[in-house]
């Protein structure tokens, strides 16, 4: 892909000049101030992760708020929802879901994904990952919704994965 900056080009052999110089600066100072256009960026989209880490969580539900920035006008997509815990304690799981509401109960209809951890056979070291294709816009809500079932949760963290725009729209 060629230069999207008009240069004065130089040849092997040309006199350089402060003037010349400065003139090429000058356009490529003109080019970045008006923003790369999305055709010059190989990646136009950047990662988000939010991660949550819980020393231990009773038994019940609970949940948290995700309010995506107004400045984040471009957008992105949710990728992947996942959890890990140290301790789940024999008969004991732990559901996570990202809702698009806070209504409690939460419904089906509001939930974009989600992911269930349950004990091993001594309860100890869990893990597992959800993927979903769900899109966020700019100033909107979303809630992370956990449910401790049987036993607490020790050492817990849940980790939402995302990608969104690196500009504006």
């Amino acid at each position: 892909m060629g230069s999207p900056i008009d240069h004065t080009q130089l040849e092997a052999g040309d006199v350089v000049t402060a003037a010349g110089l400065n003139t090429n600066f000058d356009k490529v100072n003109a080019f970045l101030i008006a923003k790369v256009a999305d055709t010059y960026i190989a990646n136009p989209k950047h990662n988000l992760i939010w991660t949550w880490h819980m020393d231990e969580i009773a038994v019940g539900t609970e949940q948290i708020a995700i309010k995506i920035p107004a400045t984040l006008t471009g957008g992105g997509t949710f990728l992947e929802l996942s959890a890990f815990t140290s301790d789940i304690g024999a008969g004991g799981s732990l559901v996570v879901n990202l809702h698009t509401s806070a209504a409690y109960p939460p419904t089906s209809a509001t939930k974009l994904v989600g992911t269930a951890l349950t004990a091993d056979s001594d309860g100890d070291f869990a893990s597992t990952t959800s993927f979903t294709t769900a899109t966020f816009t700019a100033n909107s809500t979303f809630y992370i919704q956990y449910v401790v079932i049987g036993n607490a949760v020790t050492g817990a963290t849940i980790s939402l994965y995302g990608s969104a725009n690196n500009r504006s729209t």
